[in-house]
């Protein structure tokens, strides 16, 4: 099979594009996230789809579009010579619709099938591991691929699964004998041959139970009838007992609409009648009471306020020493009257001592005119001596102004100077002992004339509450509180037992009114020409009656129909005669004789296939070795001799006559190995009609030698057929194409 032409339409990152493949080596480059690897995935779900489990990262959310979470697009394909395209489209989330068409292109029919197993003959896991290598991953899934392959190898068809048809013969064998022998068809059949053998002898028991069991039944269908009767006539005393329990609960409902009329009336009669000024309401009753309460309360302060104001001693208004006090306290205190007085008596003291002290200079002069002799001494002397004595006499003269200008000072308060502190302290504690005497006068009228303003606001209050005049008396405001609150209380109680009443009624009367409603009253008095006697006890008798005979009827029912479903299984039981079961055990005898010999052929069967298969894997396993070591040895330059293989896909080379595990081998050796072995499972599995190889970066490991021929071999196995997709990001490989004269198909991503 090769690829013609991709149409993507809208596959993960691409949208609209269309690409053209040639024969032979088809190299696709493009820089990283160009879409080289979604081109590549795009291939695989035009052939097999997309996975229908949905996992973070896997085919189905890179193929998935970003936008409208679909993936659609057409292929081009040709194979033995036909043209075919493949139109596929994918949609949803998390529930995932596929549509696909397979079209022959020279014949426009549409074939019905999966299109990598009608055009390539394998399953997905097979074309994964063969055909197709994704980016860094030479290497085979062998969880995946090595069943699929080993069917393949084992029996030349995909389809016929080895390893199933011997798990579903073994299946088919266990249900026909499992391994310890309890269980499966033969053990069924012979249990079945041994409970036929039991019925045979419990036929005779089943007909003597079976004429037991009928006179039973006669006997329980008599007693059956007789309870019928019963029932009837208990039920028809119970319908005579409702209807009067109906006609009496009529009357109780004429008696309670009565009741209701007469409760109104008195509810609108105490209403009409209430002759308060206020609004009939308890709330009002309490503003009231407590309107009261404040009050009498207000009055008691007041009464108090007033006694604490009588208590108080008034202030002597004669009190001269007192008023001493203010006028000194108003001109700044003690110190302020005092500062001037000392300070006269303090300059006076001074001048005196001046006095004093001239008049010493004026005595020691005299001894000096003794001493000193001569006019000029004593013309000093006399001049010295007048000096001090008109200072001195200045100095008295000026101490006896102060002193009494001191003296008219004290004068002016009334006492001497040597009394004058004891009596400032006298007038300054009588004048603070008089304010501190004012202050609290003060004080208790301001409490008496608040208590007075807040009995008087109380007062007020309640007048308004009551609806009142604002001169009437505090005792006639206060009695008119208490009648109107007891007169509104009362009424309130009236109103709301009336009420409860009246509510309760109207409850019993709908109640009553919607169970009788669908009762006529009229036609089932009617109904009724001679009244029965009602009472819940009677009500109650006639249902415990009808109850009983229903119990009784049910109970007899039930065993009447017990007894006719037991007479019709001995009946059944009657009808297989010991000739009938002998010739049905003959029956079952000779199946399990064919079961036996088809249970024994299963064993041979499955012995055989396993053995077939495992002579037919060990053949062709060496031939995918061998193909794959002459392209080993072809891309190394004979260095590895061959390359080895396991059934589960283990590849191992051959190097200086030792194996090598590929694991143990570096990155590009092991690429290079790989992608042999790949091309070999082509080779074996598709034969001459190769479908294409895809490459994604599978040679970017390799070193440029190793890289050149790898192309070759490409080179050389595309003139044989096979085409060859190499996905790029590198221009190295179009260079070595180049270079060696390769002809080649360059498609660019970017």
């Amino acid at each position: 099979m090769k690829l013609i032409e991709l149409n993507i339409v809208e596959f993960g990152c691409l949208k609209n594009k269309s690409i053209c493949f040639d024969e032979g080596i088809n190299v696709i480059s493009g820089e990283n996230e160009s879409g080289k690897s979604t081109v590549m995935l795009f291939i695989k779900f035009m052939l097999y789809g997309l996975p229908r489990k949905n996992a973070k990262g896997t085919d189905r959310d890179r193929a998935l579009s970003f936008e409208g979470h679909r993936a659609a697009g057409t292929m081009t394909v040709e194979k033995d010579g036909k043209r075919y395209k493949i139109e596929r489209q994918a949609q949803g989330t998390t529930r995932l619709s596929e549509s696909l068409k397979i079209i022959d292109l020279a014949t426009a029919e549409q074939l019905n099938a999966e299109a990598g197993e009608l055009l390539l003959g394998v399953p997905c896991e097979v074309f994964e591991n063969s055909c197709s290598i994704s980016q860094m991953k030479t290497d085979i899934n062998r969880s995946q691929a090595a069943s699929a392959v080993e069917n393949l190898l084992a029996s030349a068809d995909e389809s016929i699964d080895v390893k199933k048809i011997c798990e579903r013969l073994d299946a088919l064998r266990k249900e026909y004998k499992l391994n310890k022998g309890e269980g499966g068809i033969l053990y069924r059949t012979e249990a079945e041959i041994s409970a036929l053998r039991i019925k045979q002898r419990e036929a005779t028991e089943k007909y003597l139970r079976y004429n037991q069991t009928r006179t039973r039944l006669e006997r329980k269908t008599a007693d059956l009838k007789f309870a019928q009767e019963a029932l009837s006539l208990a039920e028809e005393k119970l319908d005579c007992v409702q209807k009067a329990e109906i006609i009496a609960r009529f009357d109780t409902l004429a008696k309670n609409k009565a009741e209701l009329e007469q409760k109104k009336a008195e509810l609108a009669a105490a209403e009409a009648s209430f002759g308060g000024s206020t609004p009939a309401t308890r709330e009002n009753a309490a503003k009231i009471r407590a309107a009261a309460d404040t009050l009498n309360t207000e009055l008691l302060k007041l009464n108090d306020r007033e006694k604490e104001y009588d208590t108080l001693e008034p202030i002597d208004q004669n009190d001269t020493v007192a008023r001493m006090g203010e006028e000194i306290l108003s001109l700044g205190g003690k110190a302020a009257i005092t500062s001037e007085i000392t300070r006269l008596d303090s300059r006076s003291r001074g001048q005196k001592i001046a006095f004093f002290i001239s008049l010493m200079l004026c005595t020691l002069t005299i001894p000096f005119a003794f001493i000193f002799k001569g006019s000029l001494a004593w013309l000093i002397e006399a001049v010295a001596f007048a000096g001090f004595a008109a200072v001195g006499a200045i100095c008295l003269a000026l101490s006896v102004s102060s002193r009494k200008k001191r003296d008219a000072a004290c004068a002016k308060l009334g006492k001497k100077y040597s009394e004058l502190d004891s009596y400032l302290d006298e007038c300054i504690a009588r004048a603070i002992q008089r304010r501190k005497k004012s202050e609290e006068l003060l004080a208790a009228r301001t409490r008496l004339e608040g208590a007075k303003e807040q009995a008087t606001a109380a007062k007020q209050r309640l007048v308004a509450l009551l609806s009142l005049d604002g001169d009437s008396s505090v005792d006639f405001v206060l009695k008119r509180a208490e009648s109107d609150a007891m007169l509104i209380e009362r009424f309130c109680d009236t109103r709301e037992r009336l009420s409860r009443e009246i509510y309760m009624l109207v409850a019993l009367v709908d109640n009553d009114a919607r169970a009788l409603d669908k009762f006529d009253e009229a036609r089932l008095r009617e109904s009724v020409s001679e009244p029965a006697a009602y009472s819940p006890s009677l009500l109650a008798e006639a249902e415990r009656t009808v109850k009983f005979n229903r119990a009784k009827l049910s109970s007899l029912s039930n065993e009447v129909n017990a007894l006719k479903e037991t007479l019709a299984g001995l009946s059944a039981g009657l009808g297989q005669s010991p000739v009938e079961l002998a010739d049905r055990i003959a029956a079952l005898e000779e199946k399990l004789q064919r079961d036996t010999q088809f249970f024994d052929a299963l064993v041979l069967a499955k012995q055989s296939i396993e053995e077939a298969s495992l002579c037919m894997s060990g053949n062709v396993t060496p031939a995918i070795s061998r193909k794959a070591g002459e392209l080993l040895r072809a891309v190394s330059g004979g260095r590895y001799e061959s390359v080895h293989t396991t059934k589960a896909l283990e590849l191992s080379v051959e190097q200086d006559g030792f194996n090598v595990s590929a694991d143990l081998l570096s990155g590009g050796t092991r690429d290079a190995a790989y992608i042999c072995l790949r091309i070999s499972l082509m080779m074996r599995l598709f034969g001459e009609e190769l479908p294409p190889l895809m490459l994604d970066e599978a040679l970017c490991q390799l070193d440029d030698a190793r890289a050149k021929e790898m192309l070759t071999l490409l080179y050389k196995l595309g003139e044989m057929g096979l085409q060859t997709l190499l996905f790029t990001c590198h221009g190295r490989e179009q260079e070595f194409c180049k270079q060696m004269e390769m002809e080649i198909n360059c498609i660019s991503m970017n």
